[in-house]
């Protein structure tokens, strides 16, 4: 899809050196909008059945939303009322604020997907495991949304201070695992 080219884009295309640069040839084109569309797998499927019909996400991100819905879900009929009369779970509370940050829900993302590679088919599909593992992950990852070590988001383009923020972030992740009792 293409998307109109601001003003200063196509001011920049125009001038004389740029006209014969790959640079200025992109820009006067303006830029580009992709997506990747993929079928999910059957593994996927069951995740993707707890999700709202119409949801755009990361694939990675999938077993772990529905966790969550299977977890609020769980909360409503606890308590009888809607889930926003819940608020003593805290996987509840804090994961909506941990996936806000593109930087730890990449993270989490990736100890989820580590964590679930060892499991075998059968432990997958254990609701109790999952819902063990995501309020793990959510007590993991929840210092990191206070910590002063972990840099603050910067504007957008400022790319070494968000590699110092991943590396904080990784680091934080390797020094303290998860661990799963059942």
């Amino acid at each position: 899809m293409a998307l109109v080219p601001s003003r200063l884009a196509s001011a920049r295309a125009t001038s004389v050196w740029r006209r014969h640069t790959s640079k200025g040839k992109l820009l006067g084109r303006g830029p580009t909008l992709s997506v990747k569309l993929a079928v999910l797998s059957i593994r996927q499927s069951e995740a993707v059945n707890k999700l709202p019909k119409e949801m755009f996400c990361p694939a990675a991100l999938v077993p772990i939303l529905a966790t969550y819905r299977e977890l609020a879900a769980e909360a409503a009929a606890a308590t009888g009322h809607a889930l926003y009369g819940n608020t003593c779970n805290p996987t509840l509370r804090v994961l909506p604020s941990l996936l806000a940050d593109p930087a730890i829900a990449q993270e989490m993302m990736e100890v989820w997907r580590r964590m679930a590679a060892r499991w075998t088919p059968g432990q997958a599909r254990e609701p109790a495991r999952r819902r063990e593992v995501l309020q793990g992950l959510t007590m993991k990852f929840w210092p990191l949304l206070h910590a002063n070590a972990v840099p603050a988001m910067h504007v957008a383009g400022n790319i070494e201070a968000s590699r110092q923020r991943m590396r904080v972030i990784k680091g934080y992740t390797e020094d303290h695992p998860v661990g799963c009792k059942i």
